[in-house]
């Protein structure tokens, strides 16, 4: 039997539309349902859920020019028999634009980047699970040779190594990888090696791991490059070992790069200009194949997600295309990937599989 994958779909529609919606799809695409469709406050443009899956953790992209106050994330619970949600709270992330939330491999706080205040918040949350109170804030400094994308630090991303020991911050603004490490009450901490230096000008955004190898790999947004590295869990630092463009080779055309997702011998990535999903295949000594490139469907795809895999059917993908105001799904087995459908929704920024079993 197939599962089922669950995603939420965050948006930049209207505060007063219905711009988190959740949906439920089986394993072979056929079968889709909309479990849930609220008003999530002003750009809800970044879901995490948490790791018993009873909450979504919403970032409100706003910023003081425009909207007044800093961002903030609001909490939703997430029924997990039919998957509606209901809100909860919300509470200031004490800086401008939020882009990204996270938790922390305990699940006592969260992790947010604040992308033009340049800094990193963490989150105490309380038994319950409910955000409650801002610990600890870390700003960035930097800049890059792109005046108008690096004039100053713009986190993008946070993750934990696979053993929980450091936290990674790309920033595209600085051109780097920060790292921390993080003592008792959410305090974050240099690292000894503070920070990993990319590319000038590649613009760091995502940075993910294939857990079972202490391989790690980066998203250069302005370069639209992958580059894979080695974990060393002793000192934090990640070792470069080669790098790949996520275009295929005849393109010369503006792109920026938006997401990546690893999956064992396989990275997959967005581009945004060239409006493709990239998946090429790696081994530990680098990449190792070319790349199969694939339209998103339409125009911008911001975020994408993948679901659990199944050896018959393969996974399914789904691809928010922000500037066609669509969410496509596909199915890919392999390097194979084929659409299957499409659902409109207005300026979907982001999309995230939800239930955890996957």
């Amino acid at each position: 039997m197939c599962e089922k994958m669950i995603f939420a779909v965050g948006s930049y529609g209207a505060s007063d539309s219905h711009n988190l919606r959740v949906f439920s799809v089986d394993g072979k695409g056929a079968e889709i349902e909309q479990t849930a469709a609220v008003s999530a406050g002003t750009n809800p443009s970044f879901v995490c859920s948490s790791q018993d899956g009873r909450f979504l953790y919403v970032v409100n992209e706003k910023n003081r020019k425009q909207h007044g106050s800093f961002g903030s994330i609001r909490t939703f619970h997430l029924d997990t028999e039919n998957y509606s949600l209901s809100p909860v709270s919300e509470i200031g992330t004490g800086g401008d634009d939020p882009c990204f939330v996270t938790e922390s491999p305990s699940g006592e706080f969260l992790i947010a980047v604040n992308y033009s205040s340049g800094t990193v918040v963490v989150l105490m949350k309380d038994r319950g699970g409910i955000p409650e109170e801002l610990v600890h804030k870390v700003r960035l400094v930097g800049f890059g040779p792109d005046k108008q994308r690096q004039n100053s630090a713009h986190p993008h991303w946070a993750v934990f190594s696979p053993d929980g020991k450091y936290l990674y911050i790309p920033d595209l603004g600085s051109d780097r990888i920060w790292i921390f490490t993080m003592g008792r009450g959410g305090k974050l901490r240099t690292g000894v090696i503070p920070a990993v230096i990319m590319p000038s000008g590649s613009g760091p955004r995502v940075l993910t791991f294939d857990t079972g190898r202490n391989i790690a790999f980066c998203l250069n947004e302005l370069s639209s490059t992958i580059v894979q590295f080695r974990y060393d869990p002793e000192t934090g630092l990640l070792h470069r070992q080669k790098e790949v463009s996520t275009l295929p080779p005849e393109y010369r055309g503006p792109n920026t790069a938006a997401e990546l997702f690893v999956r064992r011998n396989t990275v997959i990535a967005s581009n945004r200009g060239h409006d493709s999903l990239a998946v090429i295949e790696y081994e530990e000594s680098g990449f190792s194949r070319k790349g199969v490139w694939v339209s998103s469907g339409g125009e911008t795809p911001r975020s994408f997600c993948v679901g659990p895999k199944d050896d018959v059917n393969g996974s399914i993908v789904a691809a928010a295309n922000q500037s066609s105001d669509s969410v496509v799904l596909f199915t890919l087995k392999q390097q194979e990937i084929h659409k299957i459908r499409e659902l409109k929704i207005p300026a979907p920024s982001c999309v995230r599989v939800v239930n955890r079993s996957v």
